[in-house]
């Protein structure tokens, strides 16, 4: 994933040379950096689809690394902008638009569950949220577009390089989604090797692909940021994070979704034995995305400062701790739901 992530950021630079700040951040390095969700969350739908989990592990993917994204990311970047005295000052206008566009895809997800029922054209809604989020940002920006020089040649190594590191991440994808299907299990076994056998974590696909494939295909989006943000660039390092919350619910879920439901039509969860532990974490993904901008909009605070690193490490510890206790995940489910 790193190597996959270096590969991109060299090509994007070039790609998005001419794009105002924190536009790049949130459409060509939230697009990149999320593909691994993409790919993750499609593979989920193939390799799990005849036994109904596919979609409770694809959100699972989706939501755990919209957590991290909007936890560990931001924590880590505005430390090194601490660190190396770059200017702090909280651009609220971009945190708002990208943040007012994310909890209104969240609600809809959330809203479209309820029901048990997923149709295409449900899916197809987050498909045009999307588009309509993209064009308002270049609308919006059309004003601040760069005027840089950029030969053909170097526009044609930029998407060359941008398509090497998708097919990088690829491969990484595929490798995470077959080990989290072996690792839920009480059992594993290594390939070819079946008389091998280790102790597996013996939890549901969803609840493996929120912590660990989710962390994994967060990779990318988590280095983008510090390179960015080691370079100074903070609006795109702090944009990128809310921009690919967006891409993963609207794109990396949504595409495998439309995919599936063209083959298979609608989707029946009332049949997914982990419906309300999606529902759930759905939830919790609201109220973390909540207090995020709290943090950040509501405040009398101008600039980032340790605080919101604290802030943002410790709400991702606690979200951490209450999905892996059984027993805290129950309460909570029986008090909600």
């Amino acid at each position: 994933m790193w190597k996959a992530c270096k590969i991109f950021n060299q090509g994007s630079k070039v790609i998005g040379a001419n794009l105002p700040n924190g536009v790049r951040g949130a459409t060509i390095n939230a697009i990149g950096s999320s593909l691994p969700e993409l790919i993750t969350a499609l593979l989920f739908f193939i390799i799990l689809s005849e036994n109904n989990e596919s979609i409770s592990a694809a959100l699972g993917t989706v939501i755990g690394s919209a957590v991290f994204n909007i936890l560990i990311i931001p924590s880590i970047v505005i430390f090194i902008l601490i660190r190396k005295k770059f200017n702090l000052k909280i651009k609220k206008k971009i945190i708002f638009r990208d943040g007012i566009v994310l909890l209104f895809v969240q609600f809809y997800l959330f809203k479209t569950l309820t029901d048990n029922i997923i149709t295409i054209n449900e899916a197809l809604m987050m498909l045009f949220m999307y588009g309509f989020y993209i064009i308002f940002l270049l609308y919006q920006n059309k004003s601040n577009v760069k005027n840089v020089k950029i030969s053909k040649s170097e526009i044609k190594q930029g998407w060359k390089k941008l398509l090497l590191g998708a097919t990088i991440a690829a491969i990484g994808c595929w490798l995470c989604v077959h080990a989290c299907e072996a690792i839920s299990q009480a059992n594993w076994h290594l390939p070819f090797k079946s008389n091998t056998s280790f102790p597996g974590l013996n939890i549901s696909i969803g609840l493996t692909a929120l912590l660990i494939a989710a962390a994994a295909s967060s990779m990318p989006d988590l280095f983008l940021s510090i390179i960015d943000a080691q370079e100074g660039h903070a609006d795109d390092a702090l944009s990128n994070p809310l921009g690919s919350n967006i891409f993963d619910l609207c794109i990396a879920f949504t595409i495998p979704l439309i995919i599936y439901t063209l083959i298979n039509g609608q989707i029946d969860l009332s049949n997914t034995q982990n419906i309300i532990e999606i529902q759930y974490f759905i939830l919790l993904m609201i109220s973390i995305t909540i207090i995020f901008l709290s943090s950040i909009l509501f405040w009398k605070i101008q600039y980032f400062n340790l605080f919101h690193v604290i802030l943002f490490t410790v709400l991702f510890i606690t979200f951490v701790i209450v999905i892996c206790q059984p027993k805290i995940l129950n309460k909570i489910l029986v008090y909600f739901l």
